[in-house]
């Protein structure tokens, strides 16, 4: 029980991760295209996106923290 749960513990961080890669990668494509419109009302809406997609980033960067403390304790080391 103990090892799956290690497992199930070690995946979804590995998850959060990539999530937070991808996310981010977005969030900057989005800056970027919406600096190519300038002023146009398309750009503010990219740039809107963008900023709530930083805060989920932040949001799961806070879950993928506690979330390590966790398996510290609970199995001695980093995943």
């Amino acid at each position: 029980m103990s090892e799956d749960l290690r497992q199930a513990m070690h995946g979804r961080m590995v998850a959060l991760c990539t999530s937070i890669t991808t996310l981010n990668a977005t969030a900057d494509g989005l800056v970027r295209s919406a600096d190519l419109l300038d002023r146009k009302p398309a750009a503010k809406a990219m740039r809107d996106v963008a900023r709530r997609q930083r805060v989920k980033i932040l949001e799961m960067q806070g879950r993928l923290a506690a979330l390590n403390v966790t398996y510290t304790e609970r199995f001695g080391t980093g995943p």
